[in-house]
């Protein structure tokens, strides 16, 4: 694998100790970026920064819905390494509903995932946990990325480009609401230098996922996987491979832009 060529660069990921952020933080280190992990998972952190130097990886506990303690968490980013050149929001999850429901070979939403059925204790968890803690971060490292003249990638969801057959309503709302944010961002940051994209990644074999999926049928996952054109789920390293190539500087002239990462499930 290529090294990239300035292995001095500091890349923050929230939600970084688990599926598509660990992922990420494994790939990014392979290629040599000093790397800030934050999650609400200690055991998953704890497990994370045992595997790589503590010269190369930051393992921070961090709750991104709270100001004060992103506050605390890019503080102790810029005390290891005195800088910050890329955010990649990660944070984020859905409800306990179903993550899809499938009636007659076709996906459907269950009455769990009805507008009506959505209180607002759930609609205001899944809008923090996804959009709000995208804001804050962003709002708190935008100074220290344009010092750096870095860039910002968000992760949204394939749920965020046609209704909530992903988890329930206020998941697909927030994460349509970050690619808002990706393009109001690219656009006020553009002049500084720093670029902000997303990636929104299709059905993606999470340790999460994994345990959903092992629980369907064989009749139902072949329904399922008939619907995607190469006809699997993608792994949690495919979706790094992704957001690393837009941290990098082979995206340097991508901004604004969402990339579908989904096997060919949805097209643009």
């Amino acid at each position: 694998m290529e090294k990239n060529m300035e292995p001095a660069k500091v890349v923050l990921i929230t939600g970084g100790a688990n599926g598509i952020g660990k992922a990420t933080a494994e790939r990014m280190l392979t290629d040599g970026y000093r790397i800030a992990v934050s999650d609400i998972d200690e055991e998953a952190l704890s497990q994370l920064k045992n595997s790589f130097s503590k010269d190369m990886l930051l393992c921070i506990k961090a709750d991104v819905t709270s100001s004060s303690s992103i506050v605390q968490m890019i503080d102790n980013v810029l005390g290891a390494w005195g800088q910050l050149d890329i955010l990649v929001n990660n944070a984020g999850g859905g409800s306990s509903v179903p993550w899809f429901v499938m009636r007659q070979g076709k996906f459907d939403s269950s009455t769990s995932n009805q507008v009506e059925d959505c209180n607002l204790e759930r609609w205001e968890q899944g809008l923090n946990l996804n959009l709000k803690s995208c804001f804050l971060c962003s709002k708190a490292a935008i100074p220290h990325l344009i010092r750096q003249k870095g860039c910002i990638v968000n992760v949204s969801s394939m749920a965020a480009r046609f209704g909530a057959i992903l988890g329930g309503v206020e998941y697909a709302s927030s994460k349509a609401a970050i690619l808002g944010l990706t393009r109001r961002l690219s656009r006020e940051l553009g002049p500084f230098g720093v670029r902000c994209n997303a990636v929104a990644p299709g059905f993606t074999l999470s340790p999460r996922l994994e345990r959903v999926w092992a629980g369907r049928s064989q009749l139902e996952k072949e329904k399922i996987l008939s619907q995607i054109p190469l006809g699997r789920f993608a792994t949690c390293q495919e979706q790094a491979n992704v957001i690393a190539f837009l941290c990098s500087q082979r995206a340097s002239y991508l901004t604004g832009i969402v990339l579908d990462v989904n096997g060919g499930f949805y097209f643009t």
